[in-house]
């Protein structure tokens, strides 16, 4: 009898460790002339850069193109690919499972999407607008053919009358949280304190906004979600950068401290609290730093991990993928994966590894939805794959046999 129960104990280990999913890397690069963009994964286990996906992207995928993963009504995982234009963004839509029948969303009005987040049968998609064209927040249909349903157009209320650019939306599972810069120039200024604005799920404003640091990061990196707080890494103007927290549930901003002489270019937070922060003078090599959460606000308890460069280029980021404990980070053509705990350096990749251009967008997908020949990988999110199911077999047998479980007939 308790054979039998050894034996039940060893298939539910199985099932337990055969159906953990893990994750990968997906990222997209653009060209210096932004005249051919390219895509690719990497395997959150390996390290291995599959690039076979690009034969299924539109033909003439150029432009500035962003990648943002989400879920939808089924909790199925997609990702939404953007190559960003001024007269309005091309946009479509992949199934993770099946690279090869894109969703190409009707009856948008997107310039420049920057992020999206889902609730239910509703994502939520902000562009950031164009110069003095301030952005908007985009509720979008899943369950009816990913049609536009509703749109709420940013205006300044608070300090110079400039236009609003939303760069990252956070959800709760309730309420929506948009993060903004305020300019009318990009590149030349003038620049106003970011903002941040929580939305109900009609995109109806709730309260005022909250002021934060100017020129809150862009490329993925700018904040970080950790319990009920946000915390935005703030560029400022040209090296006075600042990272502050604002309090979701009470809508409270705190200055967590400044930086003087350099920018606060990104920051990525662990499920235990390690952060890790990206510094830099303005277009200089990037400083990398280790700290806890709790500890922002403290600079002596702040560890250099490295000098993260030298800056080869204007795109910068940095996630963190809670599935495999890893801190991803980019620089231009750069891209590092780092540990959890130290911070310390796991694996470094070359630039003709990620098509020899720039990095521009970085997104967490899970291992076992996708197929390195970008082809249909089957109905389920979850689930081990086929290799290692045998090995977790075979390893079953063995133990069973070994156990006396089965018994081997004699001649």
């Amino acid at each position: 009898m308790k054979k039998w129960r050894f034996l039940a104990l060893v298939v539910l280990s199985v099932f337990v460790l055969g159906g953990t999913a893990g994750a990968d890397l997906f990222f997209t690069t653009a060209d210096s002339g932004y005249s051919a963009n390219s895509a690719g994964i990497v395997k959150g286990s390996t390290y291995e850069v599959f690039h076979s996906l690009n034969s299924n992207l539109p033909a003439g995928f150029a432009n500035d193109s962003v990648a943002l993963t989400f879920r939808d009504a089924t909790t199925a995982e997609r990702i939404l690919i953007s190559e960003r234009r001024s007269t309005g963004d091309t946009v479509y839509i992949y199934d993770l499972r099946n690279w090869e029948r894109p969703v190409n969303p009707t009856g948008w009005n997107a310039t420049n999407i920057y992020d999206a987040v889902s609730i239910g049968q509703y994502l939520y998609v902000v562009t950031n607008g164009w110069d003095n064209q301030s952005g908007q927040i985009i509720k979008v249909n899943m369950n009816n053919g990913y049609i536009s349903e509703a749109s709420y157009t940013f205006t300044r209320s608070t300090g110079n009358n400039l236009a609003l650019h939303p760069i990252r939306i956070f959800t709760d599972g309730t309420d929506l949280y948009v993060i903004s810069n305020a300019y009318d120039d990009g590149w030349a200024g003038p620049f106003d304190e970011s903002e941040v604005l929580k939305f109900d799920t009609n995109l109806s404003p709730v309260g005022a906004p909250v002021l934060v640091g100017i020129n809150a990061g862009g490329m993925g990196s700018s904040a970080a979600l950790y319990g009920s707080d946000l915390y935005v890494a703030c560029l400022g103007n040209f090296n006075d950068g600042s990272f502050w927290k604002v309090d979701l549930s009470s809508m409270d901003a705190t200055k967590l401290i400044d930086l003087s002489s350099h920018q606060a270019y990104g920051i990525a937070i662990a499920a235990d609290g390690t952060a890790l922060l990206l510094t830099a003078s303005w277009w200089e090599a990037e400083d990398l730093y280790r700290t806890h959460v709790g500890d922002i606000d403290n600079y002596d308890k702040w560890f250099k991990v490295s000098d993260f460069g030298p800056k080869d280029g204007w795109s910068f980021g940095a996630i963190y993928d809670e599935h495999n404990g890893i801190f991803w980070l980019m620089n231009g053509t750069h891209l590092e994966a780092r540990n959890r705990t130290t911070g310390g350096l796991l694996r470094s990749f070359t630039p003709a590894q990620l098509a020899d251009d720039q990095i521009y967008s970085l997104a967490v997908i899970g291992n076992n939805s996708w197929r390195a020949d970008g082809g249909d990988g089957g109905s389920g999110d979850g689930g081990c794959d086929t290799g290692a199911g045998s090995r977790l077999f075979a390893l079953v047998m063995l133990v069973i046999v070994r156990a006396g479980l089965l018994k081997t007939r004699k001649k």
